[in-house]
């Protein structure tokens, strides 16, 4: 059955949706059910009092939202299904454990060549295949989806005017 919600700020069916914010020098997660655009530059997140990422929103003044991908859905079902005050789930999506590993190259920066750095960053995307599909995914549909740049297409037929 078809409803028309008319020209509403919405997000209807409400996406499943993780809530992330940092414990320490850790991030930590939650699943959340209730979100929505209240305004052009508001939106709402609601979730029970008793969590416990809800006090280190506050101490932080920020957090981060996150619209779950089908691949996600197994991580995004552990970081509701545990609170953060028993279990740490720093782990849980790929992009933080690859972030970890890229601070620590920078830390040891000081000590390598710009080569060196530039091979050990390549190096450390080695163990984490999904988020190099997802970088270089982002890319193409910047790509392909911008429309102040020209197609791969169009950019190809011109190549021959600009060097020849």
């Amino acid at each position: 059955m078809k409803k028309s919600i008319d020209t509403k700020l919405a997000l209807y069916p409400t996406p499943v949706t993780v809530i992330g914010t940092m414990n320490g020098d850790k991030p930590t997660w939650t699943l959340v059910a209730h979100i929505g655009i209240i305004g052009h530059d508001r939106i709402l997140v609601s979730f029970a009092e008793p969590h416990y990422i809800n006090h280190l929103i506050k101490e932080n003044g920020r957090l981060s939202i996150n619209l779950v991908t089908e691949e996600m859905l197994p991580a995004a079902d552990v970081s509701g299904s545990v609170t953060g005050a028993k279990d740490v789930k720093s782990d849980l999506f790929e992009y933080e454990l690859w972030a970890a590993e890229v601070n620590t190259l920078t830390e040891e920066h000081n000590t390598m060549s710009a080569n060196d750095f530039a091979a050990a960053l390549a190096h450390s995307l080695e163990n984490h295949e999904q988020l190099l599909k997802l970088l270089a995914m982002k890319h193409y549909d910047m790509e392909e989806n911008s429309r102040l740049l020209p197609t791969r297409q169009q950019s190809l037929k011109a190549l021959p005017t600009v060097l020849g």
